[in-house]
């Protein structure tokens, strides 16, 4: 009794069995974190692609719009073209370019002459036209000789633009610019529509601090993904940034992290059931040959005390059949044990 007792108060989970889950569970741990690094790397590798492509966007989309304006700068290298010449080629090149707010011919002395505006554009000035950037752009074109553009310019008024400027020859004599202002944030936002489908955030710094974000950027996931690049273009280079939306992430998940940590867990499960299953068996099958000693040490002291008994003792079965014979009932009956049994 004492013995089966104190089977009955073991506990519940043996020390291997619970040894077998935490190193299963550190397993699954390490396993984990392995799986998530190596998802992780594969992500960033997706990232960097999507930033060089975007960077490859950025420069082709403002280059092409530069190429247009040399365009319109190349009518004077046959002849100095009439203002309704002019007009028409500049209205079509402002249609076409969403955000350009005006486009002026200045002459040799920077004086503007000819400028164009969008139809329905009513102000008077442009918010960067005396502007000292204005003269330094001016400056870089003309000593290279060759298209410059300025970086994000933040006018008094708060307004966002950037310009570009075209030197203009005609028989290698200088004739003025012709200087293009654009609304930073539409005409980047129309250059970057194919960009907003990557589900990226994309940031125009200068000097150090944002000075445009694309349409629908937002700061998630921006201090751990974020890949910082410069943009090589006419007579400057943009710094910029990019890093993933939440959605882009999405994307790019496989959920093996995940499906390598449930099972990992059940696994861990599994293994401790296991073990402990086993334990329990093995104390069940020690209890069990402990009770069948005991009950052959019990039947071997009944049988001596039968041998031994002065009196005749016969035991059957149920179908009468001799499976008890002591030394008493040879002696009273005078048939063997051998003769008697069965």
């Amino acid at each position: 009794m004492k013995e089966r007792d104190l089977g009955s108060r073991r506990p519940p989970f043996s020390w291997l069995s619970i040894a077998v889950f935490l190193v299963s569970l550190v397993g699954t741990l390490i396993a984990w974190l392995v799986v998530k690094a190596d998802e992780n790397s594969h992500i960033r590798k997706t990232i960097t692609s999507a930033v060089a492509s975007v960077r490859a966007d950025v420069a082709y989309d403002i280059g092409s719009w530069v190429r247009e304006q040399i365009g319109l700068a190349d009518l004077w290298t046959v002849e100095e073209p009439s203002y309704e010449r002019w007009a028409a080629f500049v209205n079509t090149y402002v249609e076409h370019h969403p955000g350009c707010l005006a486009i002026e011919w200045l002459d040799p002395q920077y004086r503007p002459h000819w400028v164009i505006r969008p139809r329905g554009e009513v102000r008077q000035r442009l918010p960067l036209q005396d502007d000292k950037s204005r003269q330094r752009l001016l400056a870089v074109a003309l000593q290279s000789g060759k298209a410059a553009i300025s970086n994000v310019l933040i006018a008094d008024s708060g307004e966002k633009q950037w310009l570009a400027a075209v030197p203009i020859y005609r028989q290698q004599e200088f004739r003025g610019f012709v200087l293009a202002f654009f609304d930073a944030q539409q005409s980047l936002d129309s250059m970057m529509d194919d960009i907003l489908v990557l589900n990226f955030s994309v940031a125009v710094q200068d000097n150090g601090k944002d000075s445009y974000h694309l349409v629908g950027s937002t700061d998630e996931n921006q201090n751990e993904w974020q890949e910082a690049f410069d943009v090589p273009l006419p007579g400057n280079t943009w710094r910029m940034r990019t890093w993933p939306k939440p959605e882009a992430l999405n994307e790019r998940r496989s959920g093996l992290p995940l499906l390598t940590l449930l099972f990992g867990i059940l696994l861990s499960f599994l293994l401790a059931w296991i073990a402990q299953s086993n334990n329990t068996l093995r104390a069940e099958i020690a209890e069990r040959r402990r009770a069948e000693k005991a009950l052959w040490a019990s039947q071997a002291r009944f049988a001596g005390i039968l041998e031994i008994s002065a009196d005749a003792v016969i035991s059957t079965d149920a179908d009468y059949r001799i499976t008890l014979y002591n030394q008493a009932a040879e002696m009273t009956f005078g048939y063997t044990a051998e003769e008697a049994l069965g």
